[in-house]
């Protein structure tokens, strides 16, 4: 009877045990979410940029040369993206919708220099899409992507 006493107060402890450590875990666990919690309510939720990385890094230089007071804005492009020594970046538009004069028009009111507009022929029964190439001023890059569902590409 000593040795089933012994089993039974063995068990238990190792019932007791686990249940401890999965007490514990679950206290730990709610800290963490708690804090992360908290962490992420401190800082504010990017959006995502409708301006490919290649073209935001492009802005960011031509912002740079502009404050070192450079006026020649040509040397800010890579491999991918063009510049010219304005500042202008060459981008094209696309559009999962049509997109044509219309958004033309509104690019130019940001200074942007429209160089072609494709729109699909409605007789071609495929679905809308439009394409924009123009050259943007780079201070307007981001909002001249408003006007578009997708992300402006560089060329």
């Amino acid at each position: 009877m000593n040795e089933s006493n012994s089993d039974l107060s063995g068990s238990l402890l190792k019932t007791w045990s686990f249940t401890r450590l999965r007490v514990s875990s679950l206290a730990l666990l709610i800290i963490a979410s708690v804090v992360t919690g908290a962490a992420m309510a401190q800082s504010p939720i990017k959006t995502m940029s409708k301006v490919s990385y290649a073209v935001q890094q492009v802005v960011k230089r031509c912002e740079s040369e502009r404050a070192a007071g450079m006026a020649n804005f040509s040397s800010s492009e890579n491999a991918s993206v063009r510049v010219s020594s304005q500042g202008e970046i060459e981008l094209t538009f696309h559009a999962v919708h049509t997109a044509g004069y219309k958004e033309a028009k509104q690019l130019e009111a940001l200074g942007a220099r429209v160089v072609s507009i494709l729109e699909m022929p409605h007789e071609l029964m495929l679905p809308p899409m439009g394409l924009i190439r123009a050259w943007v001023p780079f201070d307007t890059v981001e909002e001249a992507t408003e006007y578009f569902n997708d992300t402006c590409v560089a060329q």
